[in-house]
């Protein structure tokens, strides 16, 4: 238990720092890191090696594949948005994070902004060299804005098969319970069955 409320109450398990914007080393990254630690949670326990070969053995070796495919699509997409929110530390030229440094770029080449309007009058200025590097450069933020689109696209199809194949699971889990418990009962009903036809017989045979 904590002794005094820390710096950041509460913000390794909330959603919301992982959009706070930071650099390697500081006190909010590690606070991501530590939020997708805690969904992570611990790791799986090992079993013997003789064990494996068991059928127990296989049988957790097999739910622990179907809980990896589930949770590591999800916990992937969390540390690539750690990694554009706080970077590496070997790629922050610029003294920002990769999502802030990309979006200053953006706004550099589109839209209504104080960026973009002194990049034009930059433009003006140049000659045709110039002019054609800037093109190639704004040609480049498109291709990477339409990559970084199709890899938000993949993400959610992937999360989506994830939820998808827990609900499966959830739902073969609960088939079998279903089957199991319905297999006890018959067998109470059986047993029953057979304990009251044994008292009747025995009542009925005379001493």
């Amino acid at each position: 238990m904590c002794n005094e409320v820390g710096k950041y109450p509460g913000a390794a398990v909330n959603f919301a720092m992982m959009n706070e914007p930071s650099m390697p080393g500081d006190d909010i990254t590690q606070l991501k890191i530590d939020f997708i630690n805690i969904l992570a949670g611990p790791p799986d326990a090992e079993i013997p090696k003789e064990m494996g070969k068991t059928v127990s053995g296989q049988a957790y070796g097999y739910k622990k594949s179907i809980k990896d495919a589930i949770t590591s699509p999800a916990l992937t997409f969390l540390k690539e948005l750690q990694i554009d929110y706080s970077g590496t530390g070997s790629d922050e030229a610029s003294g920002l994070p990769p999502a802030l440094a990309f979006q200053k770029i953006v706004k550099t080449y589109f839209g209504n902004t104080q960026e973009y309007v002194d990049w034009s009058k930059k433009l003006a200025a140049q000659e045709e060299r110039g002019i054609m590097i800037e093109i190639l450069q704004q040609k480049a933020v498109q291709l990477n804005l339409r990559a970084k689109e199709d890899r938000q696209q993949e993400q959610q199809e992937v999360i989506l098969a994830s939820l998808l194949a827990n609900q499966i699971q959830a739902q073969a889990d609960l088939d079998a319970n279903t089957k199991g418990a319905a297999a006890i009962a018959n067998e109470i009903r059986k047993k029953m069955n057979e304990a009251l036809n044994k008292s009747a017989n025995k009542a009925a045979t005379p001493p």
